[in-house]
């Protein structure tokens, strides 16, 4: 067996802002036929931009949170839950991003002023 498998679910690899992006704003956002809720807070913020599947919305969901998913490439670590799609291309059915130990800046991915920050 595959250690990084699990059964009836897929396999968890480390993933990159470009395959994990789609992911976190659709389940930030709750667009697409996602059938759940989206983060109630992001949704809460996002909604005088109107419903979660209007155009606008996902491209300003996609500019707050691709960032953020390009530092944790940056200085942290994203995994991802990959599965077979209906149309039997792999696709990210689960993201999470984590920062390691030490891999913080005073507590902050980009304190400014520092070498790190753009």
């Amino acid at each position: 067996g595959n250690s990084n498998k699990i059964e009836g679910y897929g396999a968890i690899r480390r993933g990159t802002a470009a395959t994990s992006r789609e992911c976190i704003v659709i389940a930030f956002n709750g667009h697409g036929g996602y059938g759940g809720r989206g983060e109630p807070s992001f949704c809460w913020m996002m909604e005088t931009l109107g419903e979660p599947d209007d155009p606008k919305r996902v491209a300003v969901a996609r500019s707050v949170l691709a960032p953020m998913l390009s530092c944790a490439e940056l200085v942290g670590t994203i995994l991802e839950m990959r599965v077979v799609g209906e149309d039997g291309r792999e696709v990210t059915a689960a993201s999470c991003t984590a920062f390691h130990p030490g891999s913080l800046e005073n507590g902050t991915v980009m304190e400014t002023g520092s070498d790190r920050y753009y």
